[in-house]
């Protein structure tokens, strides 16, 4: 390694030190979410004293996200354990330029069913449950198997409006905790010496 550190190696170098290392190392860039990423609270029901999520119901409708300092580009974060029973959950994505509830849309109208993107159904709808594939989480419902020992799954998305919420769809029959945000890298511009958020203020560029 000392070399290395006297002289500028060449590309062949680096990838045989690369190749060299144990298997519990890893080459990739290590991203501190904490730091790069910004994650906006939507939805979040159990805990002490909270009462639970019954979809039965009737449908949830999250808190507003405003996704001014993020890409356009975002993901649904979903974690819950259910409690009574597992079965289905679907939660919905919706986004707009204002926050006038009224004016919230679907993001995914208008695609395809093959252009729909990660796991997301027609209506910008995850469904969530026990399915086949994602797991043993994405899909609809599979009789027999449940979720009760908790669940955390992330559905990707183009966010095409600033701000956004997630909306449990009524008449499931999953009973338990749940929480839901939106979680994407933060918008930045520049690079090498150094970053800024972009925009930092005024209308949002999505």
């Amino acid at each position: 390694m000392k070399e290395f550190l006297d002289e500028m190696p060449t590309d062949q170098e680096v990838i045989d030190l690369i190749l060299s290392l144990p298997e519990h190392y890893s080459a990739n860039l290590v991203v501190d979410l904490g730091g790069a990423a910004d994650s906006h609270f939507s939805i979040g029901i159990g805990g002490a004293g909270s009462g639970l999520i019954y979809a039965a119901s009737g449908a949830v409708v999250g808190l507003i996200a405003d996704m001014l300092n993020s890409d356009t580009y975002c993901n649904l974060s979903l974690a819950g354990t259910a409690v009574f029973t597992s079965g289905q959950l679907r939660v919905a994505v919706q986004t707009s330029d204002t926050t006038t509830s009224g004016d919230f849309y679907n993001p995914t109208s208008g695609l395809a069913a093959a252009d729909l993107p990660t796991v997301f159904a027609s209506g910008g709808i995850v469904w969530l449950n026990s399915g086949q594939a994602g797991g043993g989480v994405f899909g609809a419902q599979v009789s027999g198997q449940s979720i009760q020992s908790g669940f955390m799954a992330f559905a990707g998305f183009q966010r095409n409006r600033r701000y956004a919420r997630a909306i449990v769809m009524s008449g499931d029959f999953y009973a338990g905790t749940l929480t839901a945000a939106f979680v994407s890298q933060r918008k930045t511009t520049g690079s090498g010496g150094g970053f800024s958020f972009s925009p930092s203020s005024g209308s949002v560029n999505v």
